[in-house]
């Protein structure tokens, strides 16, 4: 008797991992580009708390010794606030490139800096919607009840993709989304997991944040080989 073939299932997070990894390697001045951005803000973050906490606690780190909050000027806070507000447009928009890239590396396009700012002008508004469409209903469900925020994390979780493959709005990027992560909600599950375990060195002062933007890296394609895969499963 003829066994009956089994369906396809999805690749193992650490096997789209390792797969991400080789892609990222292939083009690594493209993506190491990129992250330099997410470094600085990381490693400089890192730093700041670890001075924080040594002012707390009456430390002394190197050269450096807490001496209370600094006193500014009115313009002094004003030239921090537009540098901050700078670095955060700058971060949206290289995140953005890095979405553009990560699609294109998994779609095997030979990804460069040039391929991704265009395919970031193209989708650039429509991504910002999705991002912030998606943090919103994730934050509220979360400040809710914790469970929705979770499952609208898992639902719109490929939205960014979807939308740069299929070129369709904000709201059916992320409907497209939910649909196709749906019967495969466990697979999308792990590779967030996988998002959040890579994340955990950030608690190590000053070298963690390093430790992890490398890894961060090369991850970076897997959501996209995700998406690609569930979408030639569907």
């Amino acid at each position: 008797m003829a066994k009956t073939k089994q369906p396809a299932q999805p690749a193992k997070a650490w096997a789209l991992f390792d797969k991400s990894r080789q892609l990222v390697s292939r083009h690594i001045a493209l993506f190491a580009l990129l992250y330099i951005v997410p470094l600085l803000g990381s490693v400089g973050s890192s730093i700041d708390s670890w001075h924080r906490h040594g002012q707390n606690k009456g430390l002394v780190l190197g050269d450096w010794k807490p001496t209370g909050a600094p006193t500014l000027s009115w313009k002094g806070w004003t030239s921090v606030a537009g540098l901050l507000i700078l670095f955060a447009i700058i971060s949206i928009i290289v995140q953005m490139l890095i979405a553009s890239a990560s699609y294109l590396a998994a779609k095997d396009r030979s990804p460069s800096f040039h391929k991704a700012w265009e395919l970031t002008k193209k989708f650039g508004w429509r991504l910002l919607g999705v991002y912030i469409l998606t943090s919103l209903a994730v934050l509220g469900g979360l400040i809710l009840l914790i469970v929705p925020g979770l499952i609208f994390l898992r639902r719109y979780y490929l939205a960014p993709y979807v939308l740069l493959d299929q070129d369709v709005s904000i709201i059916e990027a992320m409907k497209r989304s939910s649909a196709l992560s749906k019967p495969y909600s466990g697979s999308v599950w792990r590779i967030i997991g996988l998002s959040l375990l890579i994340a955990l060195p950030n608690m190590i002062p000053v070298i963690g944040p390093i430790i992890s933007i490398i890894l961060a890296m090369y991850f970076t394609a897997v959501p996209a080989l995700r998406y690609l895969e569930l979408k030639k499963l569907s």
